[in-house]
């Protein structure tokens, strides 16, 4: 691997990363950026193969994104597992786990080791407490769901998710087993009252049921709770439903084109201004009424 390219898994397609536009650009920016080889800064810094020292305002000018949205899309990657960040007085050090594994063909043992010991460690930092890590798999563009000998199971959703998901839009309402495990991550950082509240406003609003309303999982995900309530109804203009066509109407269009065809066909002739032609546009006026 010479630094010049990068290798993506294709597992990102079906994680919540790639589901927000803003989280997808500031990961695929971070890989790109990450050292592919260990080496020393100027500064003294050490880093490792998949690490990189930046800030949150370089990757806002780099990604054209507000430092605060950064802020939000970094804890999002934290929370799927896809990097671990560390602050120290010469910058923030970002690595993207497993790093290792899915860079290089044949990663060596202190890359796996170095992978494996950061995953658990994030896993142990969003674990609830007392229950127990069991995680099978975990992939740096993953979206943090564990499986437990390769199948997850029959899902038993909450009362309060199942409400939840009854008040979101119809028109967004996919990966639910996705949406259940990010919905329990949310109630630790919201009460559910404002929750529901939030989302009978959004499933009310113009974005909510216009065509660019979120997903559930990227809704919850991205704190839109604490959205101004005034954007979702600012700009976003509601699909406008089209009627059907009576039988009627269908038969009176089919006529009109016959007619148009008929007074074509004698102004061609040179006979527009016949009896017949003046006939013919009388025809088509009463249609038209």
């Amino acid at each position: 691997m010479d630094g010049n390219w990068i290798k993506v898994n294709r597992q990102i397609l079906d994680s919540n990363v790639f589901e927000d536009a803003k989280t997808f650009k500031v990961f695929m920016w971070i890989l790109l950026n990450a050292n592919y080889k260990k080496r020393t800064l100027l500064n003294g810094l050490t880093l490792d193969a998949g690490q990189l020292c930046t800030s949150r305002e370089r990757i806002a000018s780099a990604c054209n994104m507000h430092p605060s949205s950064v802020s939000r899309v970094l804890m999002r990657l934290q929370r799927c597992n896809s990097i671990a960040k560390k602050a120290n007085s010469r910058g923030t050090v970002i690595e993207v786990i497993n790093w290792g594994v899915f860079q290089h063909a044949e990663a060596t043992p202190e890359q796996l080791s170095n992978s494996k010991r950061t995953a658990s460690e994030q896993l142990a930092n969003t674990e609830e407490e007392g229950k127990k890590v069991r995680t099978l798999f975990n992939s740096p563009q993953s979206d943090g769901s564990q499986t437990v000998n390769g199948s997850k199971g029959r899902v038993i959703y909450s009362a309060e998710f199942e409400k939840f998901w009854s008040l979101f839009p119809s028109r967004r309402k996919t990966k639910k087993r996705r949406a259940f495990t990010d919905f329990k991550k949310a109630k630790k950082r919201v009460d559910v009252a404002t929750l529901m509240t939030a989302v009978e406003e959004y499933a009310r609003s113009n974005k909510g049921r216009g065509e660019f309303c979120q997903m559930p999982s990227s809704w919850l995900n991205g704190d839109c709770w604490e959205d101004d309530r005034a954007g979702w109804n600012e700009g976003t203009p509601l699909p406008t439903p089209k009627r059907k066509k009576t039988q009627a109407e269908i038969e009176a269009q089919i006529r009109s084109r016959e007619l148009t065809r008929q007074l074509n066909e004698l102004r061609s002739q040179g006979l527009g201004q016949t009896d017949e032609a003046e006939a013919i546009k009388q025809q088509m006026q009463a249609l038209e009424v």
